[in-house]
């Protein structure tokens, strides 16, 4: 049986959060199981982009701090690191620390902060199908750490549906090399199996995940929608703790393609049956409403359609990305990270060329002027009304 621990926790407040997260780690044999005295531990968090806390976009810096103080009780030395999406990562580093609270998080504990970007990059040769595709990660990530502990946030995703433990280790390849993943990998299927083969590569000792904030609707950036959770999870497979985490929010685990893929690799459980739950039990912790990634246009519709509706995206746009210019600050950010340059800005106004777009929705995730949206199509409506 493969073990997920939760745990109720209601505010980010310092004390609640400590003595939740000690509480949470005894189901699983106490931090001391996986972490030694003398040892250099990677606390791994999403950090998405600069966004402050309570947007729900990253994970929180109350959580990272109580996580490297008990590190330190363990006798080890804890080290806070990740590299953000988009492009500038290098010149705005210290800017993403500032906003996200990750600076002030590794003052109060004493925790060293990592520059992935300043990394030597190591380089993994992935397979997807017959294409053999180089990626670089940050070696420090695989070489100079003993521990990693990867601390995800519970959010929806307008491409994979969910992202977790599994994704959340993507943040161990350099900023913009991310969004040429995309170009890679254009579907969400394809994706899904490019993350799951590097995460074989940088498999976390001990997985923590950050709900006590999460969010739901159109994540994971600014557009998603902060939601009160109200817990924390830890497990050691990041697979099972994926899968508790779409059952939380009552997705089948046949939609997360992520899930699916790591079941397909054998990551972990094939099958919520396989998985112990210690703490509270699933009913308890769903909340009375969650609101699916509209990017997800299978939410709605049975599954004996999703074979026709599949092969008629092939054909016609089910789904777009559409610029809202109220909104629009015309910053950019959205032109330089698009992995197809399907975005421009066309005298003052920012547009998306259809016929090039890849829908991978790199725009949406990191507007953060929340001016980037999904448009469903007529006949994307239609099925979900017929569901």
């Amino acid at each position: 049986m493969f073990k997920v621990a939760a745990i109720q926790c209601k505010t980010y407040k310092k004390s609640e959060v400590s003595q939740a997260l000690n509480d949470l780690l005894a189901h699983i044999g106490g931090l001391g199981a996986y972490v030694k005295p003398g040892q250099k531990v990677l606390i791994k968090p999403n950090l998405l982009a600069p966004r402050p806390p309570e947007t729900a976009v990253t994970t929180h810096p109350a959580l990272i701090a109580a996580i490297a103080e008990a590190i330190k009780q363990q006798g080890a030395l804890p080290f806070i690191g990740d590299s953000p999406g988009g492009f500038g990562v290098l010149e705005r580093i210290e800017q993403l620390w500032e906003i996200t609270g990750m600076k002030q998080a590794a003052a109060a504990s004493g925790a060293t902060l990592v520059n992935f970007e300043k990394s030597r990059f190591k380089e993994l040769e992935l397979s997807l199908g017959k294409k053999r595709i180089k990626i670089p990660i940050a070696a420090c990530v695989v070489e100079d750490f003993d521990v990693v502990i990867n601390v995800p946030k519970f959010k929806t995703h307008d491409l994979t549906v969910t992202t977790g433990a599994i994704k959340n280790m993507f943040g161990v390849m350099p900023g913009l090399t991310k969004i040429q993943f995309h170009k890679f990998a254009p579907k969400k299927e394809d994706l899904s199996t490019l993350l799951v083969a590097l995460f074989t590569h940088v498999v976390p000792q001990l997985n923590i995940m950050d709900g006590i904030i999460g969010m739901e609707g159109e994540g994971p950036g600014s557009s998603g929608t902060p939601i009160s959770t109200g817990f924390l999870l830890a497990a050691d497979n990041a697979l099972a703790m994926d899968m508790v985490q779409a059952s939380i929010m009552g997705i089948p685990l046949d939609r997360v393609p992520i899930i699916v893929s790591g079941i397909k690799a054998g990551l972990g459980p094939k099958a919520m049956a396989e998985i112990k739950q210690l703490g509270p039990s699933l009913e308890e912790l769903q909340p009375k409403k969650f609101s699916w990634p509209p990017g997800s246009y299978t939410d709605k519709i049975p599954m004996f359609l999703i074979p026709l509706l599949s092969y008629i995206a092939r054909l016609v746009r089910l789904t777009n990305p559409v610029v809202n210019d109220k909104l629009c600050t015309r910053c950019q950010i959205c032109v330089k990270s698009c992995p197809v340059k399907a975005i421009d800005n066309n005298q003052g106004k920012i547009r998306v060329n259809y016929k090039v777009c890849i829908e991978c929705f790199c725009c949406i995730e990191l507007c953060p002027a929340r001016a980037m949206t999904i448009k469903k199509s007529r006949l994307l409506r239609l099925a979900e009304k017929k569901g």
